[in-house]
């Protein structure tokens, strides 16, 4: 390889481009990482489209230079949405993105969002990428929600560094959050809190939108060290997996399972507390439905753990019919941790944007059926 050429930046600096090249002048010629370096641009958010090519074929000379030709995204986008979630009901969204706030190619993505029982609005600011391939952000949001009988009402700013390829990305982040919560029937209480956190995410599948083997994981880990910052402190771990079998050609098998842990519950928000039910956990249940009863509301509890059981049978190349059982509930102690179940049938296509279904599911302990979507992987 030689020296790298851009063609096409008008609105960003060049360091945009330049940090996200894995490629080292002189290295030896491999087609597979102008593919990584293009896919890399493609994904970063700035191009409507991205050109990378080497070129191998001047005379006397064993030296192939680069050259990267990009068509840039205009820097400030709006938009309009609405929608509807079998969690959280009918929505509407607003949204607004800046991808060159000061002329440094900062990225501002922002939105305002609407919904039956929750509403947000919050905004994140991305650097670029640096040399050493970290991707920094900072991040503030106002959130507020309202379901199963509790209210909660959430403000936070936070920072945050990410690192890795997709297939095995790292973050670390700080955050401080301020709580209030009230309960039906209970006790209105606010807490204050400083968080540190890490996670990592595995992805091996042979897919990443439709994927048909290999396994997705998740961990990540939060606490609130310090007493001068927090009104308490915890230490919050979750683990999530979900793996991907073809039984045959047109047959698959999906296993899910999640396990989260507080330590320290008197100093955790609710907002680190788990409840489980809905779309992506047990379905068959209202989303976060299970939990601790608390007053006339279900409240978070200090242990989780879910699961389920999958099959599709795909009866063509995007259609398939699903049947699966799902199970879990969410607990103060883990000898408490007694599972509910639910059974239900489905319909899957494979979009564009990833695997679609819908669910008609029964919850066994409450003896209803539900009605549930699922849009893409949820990794």
């Amino acid at each position: 390889f030689g020296e790298t050429t851009i063609e096409g930046l008008e609105r960003y600096p060049a360091r945009v481009v330049e940090n996200l090249n894995p490629i080292k002048p002189s290295s030896i010629y491999n087609q597979s990482d102008l593919l990584t370096f293009q896919a890399r641009l493609q994904e970063s958010g700035y191009f409507q489209s991205v050109a990378v090519s080497a070129d191998t074929q001047l005379a006397d000379s064993n030296i192939a230079p680069i050259k990267v030709t990009v068509v840039e995204n205009r820097s400030v986008k709006m938009g309009i949405g609405a929608g509807y979630s079998t969690n959280t009901g009918a929505r509407t969204q607003l949204t607004y993105d800046d991808l060159n706030i000061l002329g440094r190619g900062w990225r501002l993505t922002s939105s305002l969002k609407l919904e039956q029982k929750a509403q947000s609005i919050g905004g994140e600011i991305k650097l670029p990428v640096t040399s050493k391939g970290y991707r920094d952000s900072f991040n503030a949001s106002l959130n507020r929600s309202a379901i199963e009988g509790q209210t909660l009402t959430t403000s936070q700013v936070g920072v945050k560094r990410a690192w890795g390829p997709r297939k095995r990305e790292q973050y670390i982040g700080s955050s401080y959050l301020v709580e209030q919560q009230d309960v039906d029937g209970g006790e209105s209480t606010t807490k204050k809190v400083g968080v540190l956190s890490y996670g990592i995410t595995l992805r091996h599948t042979d897919n990443e939108l439709s994927p048909t083997r290999g396994y997705l994981f998740n961990a990540q880990f939060s606490g609130a060290p310090l007493d001068a910052l927090s009104d308490g402190k915890f230490l919050q771990s979750y683990f999530k997996t979900q793996a991907y079998y073809p039984i045959t050609l047109s047959t698959q098998l999906i296993g899910r399972a999640e396990f989260g842990m507080v330590n320290g519950k008197n100093g955790a928000p609710e907002a680190f507390l788990f409840r489980a039910g809905g779309d992506q956990s047990v379905r068959g249940y209202a989303f976060q439905s299970l939990g601790i009863n608390e007053g006339d509301a279900i409240v978070g509890g200090r242990y989780l753990a879910t699961g389920s059981v999958e099959v599709i049978q795909w009866l063509s190349n995007q259609w398939g019919a699903a049947a699966f059982v799902d199970f879990g509930n969410a607990a103060n102690r883990i000898q408490d941790l007694d599972p509910v179940y639910g059974y239900g049938l489905g319909a899957r296509w494979k979009s564009p944007i990833g695997p679609i279904g819908a669910d008609i599911a029964y919850g066994e302990a409450t003896s209803k059926y539900r009605l549930h979507f699922n849009i893409g992987v949820a990794f």
